[in-house]
């Protein structure tokens, strides 16, 4: 009968302890004895939640637990050295529990605002596996878990195998390179880690796999410097249950190259190229010319050069030191390489490669004159300019029909522009004109005399004068010499100083306000009778200007 139906029938009946009683727990009912509650109450409360090992490095694994995952009933474990967790409540006339975990105390904290209590305590265990593991709260009440000790797997076997086959000849091996790595273990194991320090061959490596007592895995050798240096492989393999073997080097009962030990090497070998040596007075090659190409080489034990594009070909391609090379097609190259190397190192089976460009240029370039303007006004200096679509050496030479060069060629660009001043003054003859007497020299000596576009450029205008006339008497005067030809009277522009404003051209001579025309092809004409004949004491004042447009 519960005790609910009991005191229902019978109020004053005495209870005997065995009665049910529900009680809630946080919504999920449980039913025990009022003889459990009088036992809890004077007994306490005490359980094992956990069970880790003391030192990281060990393992606790296969925990087997109840009470909702809450109460550890078993474990294995890799040592004897375990860090035991309990939960206990307060019980009796003692506001703090006190727990014994094998005989060792354990140090408890409250759980705030509860009569729950947690904490641990560091045992070793004794005696013979199966070990038991027993918790007793201070008023009586216990709680055991059973401890396994588990063996961690042995390796009995780490080897490398495939060693020194990169190359022949080689006896070392450089950083990045591959092997395989086997390894035995006395148990079947799921994962292994592959160790990289210092005193390690190979980079670090991780797997995980079905549960096998020997595995193969290729690793790759890690980078310990540029001197030989015998150093080993280094792995650990962890069990199903988590643990973890000891850390083994391949070499730790014997040391055999090849085998438990690699010698490792990360010098590379390396050239540069250290200069081209053309023709006589040449910068680069045309026809069938050659060259040498200048090398430094460092660790290098094999070359073999080619010509990428088939542009130059090359004597004794397999042997080291300086290349002489010849110019087998191409037109003009400065830029793309033609000429390629792998350097080679025996010992660590290692190679490199390195381009570089000889320089060709068989073709004539194409050569094209510019000027800053449609016309070259006067009296001004203007920058011409010689443009070519190769690289040109030494100063060209350039005639022009009308003007006078100052200064000398000038280059920015390596000889594919080269610019000059040209001065055009009021006295030279307007109109067209020729630039002649080309004479320029690529890279490989080839000599141009032909200009493919801007042979022809025109001379006109002028810049902006103030013409001054005389004051106005009895001649009567209305017309003052500008100083120079006028070319094209509709891109005239002039202005009436005196008057503050524009004066536009008429074709004749006449009388005409705000009117201007052109006499003898370079005298103004002032037209506005009104504006010159009151210059009595002031003269009248025109700036004109032949523009380029």
């Amino acid at each position: 009968m519960n005790i609910l139906d009991k005191r229902a029938t019978n109020p004053a009946a005495a209870l005997n302890g065995t009665e049910l009683v529900y009680v809630a727990q946080l919504g999920a009912d449980a039913v025990t004895t009022v003889q459990d509650i009088k036992d809890f109450a004077t007994n306490g409360f005490v359980a094992i939640t956990d069970i880790t090992p003391t030192s990281p490095g060990d393992n606790v694994g296969s925990k087997v637990k109840t009470d909702d995952n809450n109460v550890l009933q078993s474990c294995t474990s890799s040592t004897t050295s375990v860090t035991v967790s309990v939960l206990a409540v307060t019980a009796g006339t003692s506001f703090k529990p006190s727990v014994l975990i094998n005989g060792v105390g354990a140090t408890l904290t409250r759980n705030t605002g509860t009569d729950v209590w947690v904490g641990s305590a560091a045992i070793t265990l004794t005696g013979t596996s199966p070990h038991t593991v027993t918790a007793v709260h201070g008023g009586g009440a216990t709680d055991s878990a059973v401890v396994t000790i588990e063996a961690a797997p042995i390796i009995s076997s780490l080897l490398f195998s495939n060693a020194y086959s990169q190359g022949v000849g080689q006896t070392q091996h450089a950083a990045g390179q591959s092997l395989s790595l086997s390894v035995v273990s006395d148990a079947p194991f799921v994962e292994l880690e592959v160790i990289d320090d210092s005193g390690s061959a190979t980079n670090a490596l991780s797997q995980t796999f079905t549960a096998t007592t020997s595995k193969t895995v290729t690793v790759v050798v890690a980078n310990r410097g540029n001197s030989p240096t015998a150093l080993p492989a280094k792995m650990r393999v962890r069990n199903a249950n988590g643990t973890w073997s000891a850390i083994t080097a391949s070499n730790a009962s014997v040391s055999d190259d090849e085998t438990t030990v690699i010698t490792l090497n990360n010098t590379r070998p390396s050239l540069t190229f250290s200069g081209m040596t053309y023709p006589v007075g040449q910068f680069a090659l045309k026809g069938s010319e050659s060259a040498i190409v200048g090398v430094v080489e460092s660790n290098v034990d094999t070359v073999s050069y080619t010509s990428p594009n088939g542009q130059v070909s090359i004597t004794n391609p397999t042997t080291l030191g300086n290349k002489t090379v010849s110019r087998a097609a191409g037109g003009y190259n400065i830029t793309t390489t033609n000429l390629s190397v792998t350097v080679g190192k025996t010992s660590n089976a290692t190679t490199a490669n390195f381009d570089t460009v000889v320089w060709i240029a068989d073709t004539a370039p194409i050569i094209t004159i510019t000027t800053p303007a449609a016309r070259l006004r006067s009296p001004l200096s203007h920058t011409i300019s010689i443009n070519s679509d190769q690289q040109t050496q030494s100063s060209p030479s350039l005639t022009a029909s009308v003007g006078s060069f100052s200064g000398s060629w000038a280059t920015s660009n390596n000889g594919e522009t080269w610019t000059r001043s040209l001065a055009i003054s009021d006295g030279n003859t307007k109109g067209a004109a020729t630039f002649s007497a080309l004479s320029i020299t690529n890279l490989a000596g080839v000599a141009v005399n032909t200009i493919t576009s801007g042979a022809s450029y025109v001379v006109g205008g002028f810049v902006t004068r103030t013409v001054t006339f005389p004051l106005w008497d009895a001649n009567q005067i209305r017309e003052v010499a500008i100083g120079t030809d006028v070319v094209d009277v509709t891109k005239l522009v002039a202005f009436n100083v005196t008057r503050n404003r524009a004066t536009t051209y008429r074709a004749t001579v006449g009388d005409e306000i705000d009117k201007f025309t052109i006499i003898n092809g370079n005298t103004l004409y002032n037209c506005d009778l009104e504006n010159a004949s009151t210059a009595l004491t002031s003269p009248v004042l025109i700036t004109i200007e032949e523009t380029v447009a």
